[in-house]
């Protein structure tokens, strides 16, 4: 990873830092936890989060941002395939753990997380609707050439030592089960399901959404796609508003992932 690409990713998670301090600081201001219960805005709960979820989210921030502080470190072509691909599907399932372990016996999670939709019709068509906006909204970034510009900002080029560790079987196998199951159920767990709440509790809706997204584009560490997962943030949030129920997001989430999983044995 280039110098600029670190520094500029770590601005964007220090950025995101900073408004999860402004929502810190606007919640203090309503005086704390007992001042608006309930849902604010939106259909996604926020009852039952008290003090101990800001542990839980300050624990979160910083693993990754220590995961960022590490990257650096990072060099050999194998690892960056194989053993990275290990290293976070274990870190996504420590953060399941986390999630779960903080709302363990506060909350029902079925309820909390809309687990069982009552019009399961309304949360499909939210999933393929989302998905569908967001394609097309990465599509007219791709024909202005957003891509192309990225690519030549933070100075992407092939690697033909690292491509050709990628075609290894056990790091296609180990690609798919990352990118297209796991990713879709922790990452929503995480950031939609859990830091969203909290932060929609503290800071409202609007700038829950903005700091969760920053947030989420900027944790994948990869500054070419800031903008785009940025967005995709915008759209699982709004899609989770829109019918209350996890299931949204992680459905745009999974048929994202797939796309460009499939999409890149297409090229």
């Amino acid at each position: 990873m280039q110098g600029f690409e670190y520094a500029f990713l770590g601005g964007s998670l220090l950025l995101s830092v900073a408004l999860l301090l402004v929502c810190l600081l606007f919640f203090s201001f309503r005086k704390g936890w007992a001042s608006r219960p309930g849902r604010h805005v939106g259909v996604v709960e926020t009852r039952h989060l008290g003090w101990i979820d800001m542990a839980g989210v300050g624990l979160i921030f910083a693993i990754y941002l220590g995961n960022w502080i590490d990257l650096g470190q990072i060099r050999s072509p194998e690892f960056a395939t194989t053993g990275l691909l290990v290293s976070q599907l274990v870190l996504q399932l420590a953060f399941i753990g986390v999630v779960l372990g903080v709302l363990y016996r506060r909350v029902d999670l079925t309820l909390f997380w809309g687990l069982r939709p009552g019009r399961y019709w309304w949360v499909i068509g939210v999933t393929f609707t989302g998905f569908i906006v967001y394609s097309l909204i990465l599509e007219g970034l791709w024909a202005l050439g957003f891509e192309d510009w990225t690519a030549r900002v933070f100075r992407r080029v092939a690697d033909p030592v690292a491509a050709e560790n990628e075609v290894l079987p056990v790091s296609i196998y180990l690609w798919g089960l990352v990118t297209v199951v796991a990713a879709p159920l922790t990452e929503e767990i995480v950031f939609r399901g859990y830091l969203y709440p909290v932060l929609k509790r503290m800071g409202g809706i609007w700038l829950a959404a903005l700091t969760v997204s920053l947030f989420f584009a900027a944790a994948h560490l990869d500054g070419a796609y800031l903008l785009g997962r940025f967005l995709l943030s915008l759209i699982l949030i709004a899609a989770y508003e829109l019918t209350g129920s996890i299931w949204a997001p992680v459905g745009i989430h999974f048929l994202n992932n797939g796309f460009v999983f499939s999409g890149s044995f297409l090229e």
